[in-house]
């Protein structure tokens, strides 16, 4: 069955850093929804702060394209996305309708650890992204959404970063591997 893995997760929970990894030590396609909206911000003449969720909702349909694309050549996929319900939702409509498994990688932290890593590099420039202001605090934290617990099937992972290191990332990348049932010896780690 084609796979999907979704890294998905909370502000500055290192999703970005977590899914390039994984992609590159398992072979997989990592298509990043924030880079997908940067592109298709790109390509309009007129660009407006204000039309930040239409943008999101075009990367969004350019994603399940290439997903759909992807998954015609290659047995699985990553797609790395900030957490929002309706978008997460979208996704797995979309991979239920292709018959696609899905394994969800959602990872979160301490609101007060991941807020310090967040403020090391706000505003931040990080991929095509570029924040207009720093959150503070408060408002960092009502960002901080909890995985739907319907969300919560059996092929999720829940990942504590706020002191996340290698030795995290290999058990993660395990857990990923016995979710995806591949053998050991069939990938080159």
């Amino acid at each position: 069955m084609k796979k999907v893995i979704i890294v998905t997760g909370h502000h500055a929970s290192l999703k970005t850093t977590v899914s390039r990894q994984l992609g590159s030590d398992l072979g997989i396609m990592v298509y990043h929804l924030e880079e997908m909206k940067e592109i298709i911000k790109g390509l309009e003449v007129l660009e407006s702060e204000g039309r930040h969720s239409y943008y999101r909702r075009l990367a969004l349909k350019l994603i399940e394209n290439l997903i759909i694309d992807t998954l015609n050549v290659q047995d699985s996929v990553m797609l790395e996305m900030f957490y929002v319900d309706a978008y997460y939702h979208q996704i797995i409509e979309l991979c239920k309708k292709m018959n696609f498994e899905t394994v969800t990688l959602f990872l979160t932290g301490d609101p007060e650890a991941l807020y310090a890593r967040y403020s090391k590099r706000a505003p931040y420039g990080v991929m095509n992204k570029k924040a207009l202001r720093v959150l503070d605090l408060l408002e960092f934290k009502d960002t901080m959404e909890a995985i739907n617990p319907i969300d919560r099937h059996g092929n999720t992972i829940e990942v504590d970063t706020t002191n996340f290191d290698d030795h995290d990332y290999r058990i993660l990348m395990h857990q990923l591997i016995d979710k995806l049932e591949w053998k050991l010896n069939d990938l080159k780690l």
